[in-house]
């Protein structure tokens, strides 16, 4: 129980931060700077992929509807939430990843630029 509180404050706080601060921030002129995919990076692997797919959805949506971006960011966090398992799999080299030991913290500066 204690998880889905902490899941449930990470995903309205970084909804927050990233509508009432960082929307309002242009770097260059146009480049908005963008937290709210930090939730899909650090979201538990071991939790299921369908709610995991719809909490994406639900979070690029309410990005939506406060930038008035069209669907842009709802598709662009479901995809990166789909590819997330593969890419990982891919970047560490392994089949299988096991999700009890592994810590995003473990992985070097190289594996987590890319």
């Amino acid at each position: 129980m204690n998880k889905n509180i902490n899941i449930s404050f990470q995903f309205v706080s970084l909804i927050l931060i990233q509508i009432l601060l960082l929307n309002q921030i242009r770097l260059f002129g146009y480049i908005n700077p963008i937290i709210y995919i930090l939730f899909i990076f650090i979201y538990p692997l071991k939790q299921g992929k369908g709610y995991f797919l719809i909490l994406s959805f639900l979070l690029g949506l309410s990005i939506d509807i406060f930038s008035n971006s069209g669907g842009s960011n709802a598709s662009a966090t479901v995809l990166i939430a789909f590819i997330r398992l593969p890419l990982l799999q891919l970047i560490l080299n392994k089949k299988d990843i096991d999700f009890v030991i592994f810590n995003i913290k473990s992985l070097s500066f190289l594996q987590l630029l890319l």
